[in-house]
């Protein structure tokens, strides 16, 4: 007996349920094996996340005490923030990402808790409060846009500025669809749709998938850098919207009366010996945690170069003045400065009271 062909019809139908039976082995084999064994480079908030969406500053930290850190009802790092400043106190508000946020130590390490005790020791007389501004994933867009709604009220005296990795490496993250404006992070996703939000959050293929997604894309950005012949010019872009959006803020801090500090900032590499330093690191016994971003940091010119020479530039505005916290990182060896970091962009708790040292001498009255 002659067999039937199948028709159209049913083909489709045998068609999709091949795939969806290899979609729900996808998702069982990711669930059980994959994900919890790679290294996760996106991070979807969830209900019960430290972190939620916001239309207006794209993400905000829940207030609340989560492992032994208070978030206060600013969503800032520290403890709770009147409005109004107590009178003839000076108010030094440090705006800047993970860095300033200190994640790699407790609050009172962090180097604008390291700043303001130094600076009431200095001066005990003197009243000062310094407000952690910090925010991790925070771009120089996301800062402007924070100070317009939530920090202009705070009225500060002073203002510092500690930014710069996170323009450029969102722009690496997203490279093709980069949009200077945008509320987007490199690894927190709060610039999809709810549908693809959803998907996000209830489907581990999906959350693999675009993990493997956004870590190829950076990837290759880096790459990019690294064989350019001209690095500058590859990151003018990033460049000079981070100059774009530091002059707006600090045309917002002098609205409101307050002056700016921009703190050049260190990372593990020399930044005037990166190439010579990244070669020697690697017959050195290093973290794993700093050996693996080796790569980030180890293109010339350096971010802390480019973003120093943006300061630079912005320091010829009145009220504006620049302290290089670079030096006393750069007076150690290699193999001290090593010692002073966790990774090759964040400092630890050592690291950062040089860091909160060199920032509460240039603020000292």
């Amino acid at each position: 007996m002659t067999r039937q062909p199948l028709s159209r019809r049913k083909k489709l139908v045998f068609s999709l349920g091949v795939f969806a039976v290899a979609v729900l082995l996808s998702e069982l084999l990711c669930r059980v094996a994959v994900e919890d064994r790679i290294v996760k480079v996106v991070e979807i908030p969830t209900e019960d996340s430290p972190i939620r969406r916001d239309e207006r500053l794209g993400f905000v930290l829940v207030p609340g005490d989560r492992d032994g850190t208070h978030i206060n009802r600013l969503g800032l790092r520290g403890p709770e923030v009147a409005e109004e400043k107590k009178p003839g106190c000076r108010r030094i508000l440090m705006v800047g990402g993970s860095t300033t946020y200190g994640n790699t130590v407790t609050t009172e390490q962090a180097y604008p808790a390291v700043a303001e005790r130094l600076l009431r020791a200095t001066s005990p007389e003197r009243c000062v409060e310094v407000i952690n501004a910090g925010i991790s994933g925070a771009h120089s867009y996301h800062q402007l846009v924070r100070y317009k709604y939530l920090y202009s009220s705070l009225k500060p005296d002073v203002v510092t500025v500690y930014v710069g990795w996170n323009d450029f490496g969102t722009y690496l993250w997203e490279r093709g669809s980069w949009e200077p404006e945008s509320l987007g992070t490199e690894s927190l996703v709060v610039d999809v749709g709810p549908v693809s939000l959803a998907l996000l959050r209830g489907s581990s293929l999906a959350r693999v998938s675009y993990s493997a997604y956004k870590r190829t894309m950076f990837r290759r950005g880096l790459m990019s850098l690294s064989s350019s012949p001209n690095v500058a010019e590859e990151l003018a872009r990033p460049n000079e919207a981070l100059r774009r959006h530091l002059q707006s803020l600090i045309e917002l801090a002098h609205e409101g009366g307050a002056t700016v500090l921009l703190i050049k900032f260190p990372f593990v590499l020399n930044d005037e010996h990166v190439k010579e330093e990244a070669e020697r690191m690697k017959s050195m016994d290093v973290p794993g945690r700093i050996e693996g971003m080796i790569p980030m940091v180890s293109f010339e010119p350096s971010l802390p170069t480019l973003v120093a020479e943006i300061y630079d530039d912005l320091a010829e505005n009145p009220g504006v003045k620049t302290v290089d916290c670079r030096q006393p990182f750069r007076a150690k060896s290699l193999e001290e400065r090593v010692k002073l970091f966790d990774d090759a962009l964040h400092p630890n708790a050592e690291g950062y009271a040089m860091i909160g040292a060199c920032v509460a001498e240039a603020l000292a009255p």
